[in-house]
């Protein structure tokens, strides 16, 4: 989690949106299939250079259907400015968005799950 957070405290900079298109890949997975990926072209400047990114969070998680990578790539028309959060010891490293994603939040849930199963029975005596 702490690194979908952590372009909170990164710079910001102006970018603008290059090029959205939606990428299927298939998984392996028998039951996943194909997932539909949003993919988010930008460029933007910091300290004279040019840096060009995919990268819009910085964990790329995603949900796979069409319906939510449509509504993703719809936020970010061609040719509109955006704003870009830069890390400024790698400024190669951005992203336009941050936040943690829900399968985070299941890991944690699931985590919280399996440590109380393992001391209920303590309690239990």
């Amino acid at each position: 989690m702490r690194r979908e957070l952590a372009p909170k405290h990164w710079l910001h900079v102006n970018g603008t949106i290059k090029n959205v298109y939606m990428a299927e890949r298939t998984t392996g997975e028998p039951c996943v299939g194909k997932v539909c990926i949003p993919a988010v072209e930008y460029v933007y400047q910091y300290n004279g250079q040019t840096f060009k990114s995919t990268r819009r969070r910085a964990c790329n998680y995603v949900a796979g259907n069409k319906i939510s990578a449509a509504a993703i790539s719809s936020r970010y028309p061609v040719g509109s400015s955006v704003k870009v959060l830069i890390n400024p010891g790698k400024p190669a490293l951005s992203a336009l968005e941050y936040g943690t994603s829900p399968l985070s939040w299941i890991l944690i849930g699931l985590g919280a799950f399996l440590t109380g199963c393992g001391i209920l029975p303590f309690f239990l005596k």
